[in-house]
């Protein structure tokens, strides 16, 4: 088990190394589907974290709006606009001890790394 990981820490190493950071998806029966970065602390920044959408959705969200939280286009508490599929959506920006960071506490060495959840703000 513990060279599986190692194995799977190097490629998601490599990904961060190559790419800036990744996407680690977590789907499967009877979880509720959620997707979060690797490689954003390695920016200074909490890693972003987005439940309820699966993969492939998921990854094209994260992927287009880390460059935004990177630059700084947004912050903690604020609300931001994204796109899902062919809406846009509003999404609140909040800030929590990441233990279903897994993958970057592991890469990073911290036992709590902070992950930025995007959490939909409701229709009005």
């Amino acid at each position: 088990m513990t060279l599986a990981i190692s194995g799977h820490l190097a490629d998601v190493a490599g990904g961060v190394a190559r790419h800036g950071w990744i996407v680690q998806a977590i789907e499967g029966e009877g979880i509720r589907p959620y997707a979060h970065t690797v490689g954003l602390l390695g920016h200074g920044m909490p890693e972003l974290l987005v439940t309820g959408l699966q993969s492939p959705a998921a990854a094209h969200l994260l992927n287009s709006i880390a460059p935004r939280w990177l630059a700084g286009e947004f912050r903690l508490g604020s609300t931001v606009a994204v796109v899902v599929g062919d809406a846009v959506r509003s999404a609140d920006v909040l800030l929590h001890a990441g233990g279903l960071a897994a993958v970057a506490s592991a890469l990073y060495g911290k036992e709590h790394t902070m992950v930025a959840e995007l959490v939909w703000t409701r229709e009005r």
